[in-house]
């Protein structure tokens, strides 16, 4: 319904009904009266409207409570005229502004909001800060709208490019986000969702009750967790990270570049990494994996429930592994090994085994090494330098050192330098050496009493050297005069006709060996058929004094003094007889050996010839020495007396010196045949260097002279020649003229 109403706005009311709206036309001053039942509200506006009065729809006469103006300029209705955005009033006399909705507020308060309710003051809308909008409800701000930021909920607030939602949440740095209770989200970026909770870091993430991650690029997840230091996270309950870069699963760590996984696992070094629960990781960079395992010292690993590694570069690999007190570089390796209590802290100990070296130990037992299960278990006086391989082996040693024992339940006693190889076998003596099974087959257990003896100067067995029983010991056969003293002439050979010899009585047999396995048929000779008729040297005894064998090496000496005789005979019958031998005259060793003490004069021409060959054998080989090891050509040559060390030097200098000139030669050949190369190509002389010039000359200089005496050499040819054709041609015209 539509009708037409005066253009006069004064005087009663021109509504006729409730929920009736009024147009006004500015082009023609029209004022027209549309019912709203009839009328949709969206055909209004898009008239050229000037106002639109809504009456109360619970109204029966009388006018509308308001009308709102949008592009109105002169509705002719009010004196004076409203302006464009004005709302107006009617009185029940004329329309009015009415200020109360012009559209413009004061900034008002979060207790008192400028935009409020009749019946509820408190609750409504007011101006907090430039361009921010907020909302109060009972007095209580609730949210706050910005063109950048937002927050949301009771005591909620957020700076510029932030946004914030719950109670009591504040986002204080820019692009943060802050959701949940009591939380600030203060670093630019920082990420809060939790319970009392917040996100300090730049660019970092709390996630949950308690947590703070105050580190830039931090990460916190989970109640009670904190990131403290920059790229760190923190993830779990209770989990701590507190230096850069470190990772904590329901862990803590507090060195940078640390890592604990865990609940309970501490990480307390730089680059240590703890795994497992209650794992403690506090050496630099440590590991240690396993329910209650420590790696305590620095670039220790310890591996498996309750292991430890105490100290530095130490390793513990297996349940209960390792002690509270090792020492540098000792290395445990399977359950309980070396888990015994240790008050010295021994270094450089290997134990490898179920229960290797677990026995409680007060010395320092360095540098020891067990591997197998209970392989010195029991070691509580064990002091340096063991060896022991095998299970059970040395398990009931209570005191030893610088000993090996390798096989099954081989045993040392408490002594130094032995050594028992083979399962069962023992020895308790110092410097004892058991080799074999318990009982070879024949005879006691293999041992030998007093151990490997070698002269100083043959700690290793030379080459072509045989090795001999002396005494018990076990060492090399030496021939040399530096280990020989009080010596005289044999007389191992009869020398009177019809006396028995030695090697008359010799019988060489053939037998079987009674050694368990041994089915070989052997060719020897019986030692006890000697006894009486050699040398006591060429037959060893046992322990027992009975005979053990036949030096058949030192059997060629009694050969030697046989043949000897028997030539002297030959020669006598011969009727050339030899000289006798004579007394044995000692060499002096010193004059061989000592170059600073030779006397040529007083050496025969054989024995200078020797030294001579010799001495240059040993100058070739420490030259040899010296040139593939030429870092350490100091270290060698000090070891050397003056004479030879000036010899070796002088000959490293003479081979510098030859291969220096071998090098010049060479660069020089290769100059001249650049040089002649440019020559034969006629290169201009002005366009090389001075250098290559001056060599170009040369060689022309030295082929022109070549030429020279080439010319002359074939002038002086062609003049022979010459000569030689008239001598003939005269000899052949008076030839002639005598015919």
């Amino acid at each position: 319904m539509s009708s037409n109403v005066p253009q006069s706005g004064h005087g009663a009311s021109p509504f006729t009904g409730p929920n009736q709206v009024l147009v006004s036309n500015s082009l023609n001053g029209e004022r027209t009266i549309f019912d709203l039942n009839s009328v949709p509200v969206g055909s209004l506006l898009g008239r050229t409207a000037t106002g639109i009065g809504v009456y109360p729809t619970t109204g029966g006469g009388g006018g509308p409570t308001a009308l709102t103006l949008d592009d109105l300029t002169d509705v002719r209705t009010t004196s004076p005229e409203p302006t464009v955005g004005q709302v107006l009033t009617y009185d029940g006399t004329e329309w009015v502004p009415n200020d109360a909705f012009s559209g413009t507020f004061a900034d008002g308060t979060v207790g008192a909001p400028s935009i409020t309710f009749t019946a509820d003051t408190n609750t409504g809308f007011f101006r907090p800060a430039s361009d921010t909008v907020g909302v109060t409800a009972g007095g209580t701000r609730v949210a706050s709208l910005s063109q950048t930021s937002l927050a949301v909920g009771n005591l909620a607030s957020a700076v510029s490019s932030s946004l914030s939602y719950g109670i009591s949440v504040n986002a204080s740095g820019t692009f943060a986000a802050v959701f949940g209770q009591s939380s600030t989200a203060a670093g630019n970026a920082a990420t809060v969702v939790g319970i009392n909770s917040a996100a300090a870091g730049g660019d970092s993430i709390a996630l949950g009750s308690q947590v703070s991650a105050a580190g830039n690029r931090s990460t916190a997840i989970g109640q009670n967790s904190t990131a403290s230091g920059a790229n760190s996270v923190a993830i779990g309950d209770g989990a701590t990270t507190a230096g850069e870069r470190e990772v904590s699963l329901a862990g803590t760590t507090s060195g940078t570049f640390s890592t604990a996984l865990g609940q309970g696992s501490t990480a307390s070094a730089t680059a240590a990494t703890a795994t497992g629960a209650s794992a403690t990781a506090s050496g630099s960079r440590s590991f240690a994996g396993g329910h209650l395992s420590s790696a305590t010292g620095a670039t220790s690993i310890a591996i498996g429930p309750d292991s430890r590694a105490s100290s530095t570069n130490s390793v513990s690999i297996g349940t209960g592994a390792g002690s509270a007190n090792m020492g540098a570089a000792t290395i445990a390796i399977g359950r309980a090994a070396l888990s015994g209590t240790m008050t010295s802290s021994p270094t450089g100990i290997v134990a490898i085994g179920d229960g290797a070296m677990r026995g409680n130990l007060a010395v320092a037992a360095t540098n020891t090494v067990a591997i197998g299960t209970n392989a010195l278990a029991a070691m509580t006086g064990l002091v340096s330098g063991n060896t022991v391989v095998g299970h059970n082996a040395c398990n009931t040693v209570t005191g030893a050192s610088d000993s090996v024992a390798i096989g099954s339940s081989a045993q040392v006693g408490s002594a130094a330098h032995q050594t028992c190889i083979g399962a069962g076998t023992s020895c308790t003596a110092a410097g004892a050496i058991a080799i074999g099974r318990s009982s070879l087959g024949v005879g006691a257990s293999a041992t030998i009493s007093n151990g490997l003896a070698f002269p100083a100067s043959l700690a290793t067995v030379a080459p072509g050297l045989a090795v001999q029983f002396n005494a018990g010991a076990m060492g090399p056969t030496t021939s040399s005069i530096r280990y020989k003293k009080d010596v005289t002439l044999a007389s191992v050979a009869a020398d009177a006709p019809g006396e028995l010899k030695p090697f008359d009585n010799i019988r060489v047999v053939e037998y079987d060996s009674k050694v368990d396995g041994d089915n070989n048929r052997y060719l020897g000779i019986i030692a006890e058929e000697l006894v009486d008729l050699v040398h006591p040297s060429l037959i060893p005894r046992d322990v027992e004094g009975n005979p053990a064998g036949i030096s058949y090496d030192r059997l060629v000496c009694v050969a030697i003094q046989e043949i000897q005789l028997l030539r002297r005979r030959v020669a006598a019958l011969e009727g050339v007889p030899l000289p006798a031998l004579g007394e044995y005259t000692p060499i002096d060793a010193s004059k061989l050996y000592d170059d600073d003490q030779i006397d040529d004069e007083t050496l025969t021409t054989q024995k200078q010839q020797y030294r001579a060959r010799y001495r240059q054998l040993r100058i070739d080989r420490l030259v040899e020495r010296v040139e593939k090891n030429p870092s350490r050509e100091s270290a060698i040559l000090n070891t050397l007396n003056k004479t030879t060390r000036d010899a070796v030097r002088k000959v490293l200098e003479d081979k510098a010196t030859a291969e220096a000139a071998r090098e010049t030669a060479e660069r020089e050949a290769r100059l001249d045949a650049l040089a002649r190369k440019k020559m034969v190509a006629n290169v201009d002389l002005e366009t090389v260097g001075p250098k290559m010039k001056s060599r170009i000359e040369a060689l022309l200089e030295k082929d022109r002279l070549a030429l020279e005496v080439a010319t002359a050499a074939r002038l002086e040819a062609q003049a022979a020649l010459q000569a030689a054709e008239e001598e003939e041609r005269r000899l052949e015209e008076e030839a002639e003229n005598d015919e």
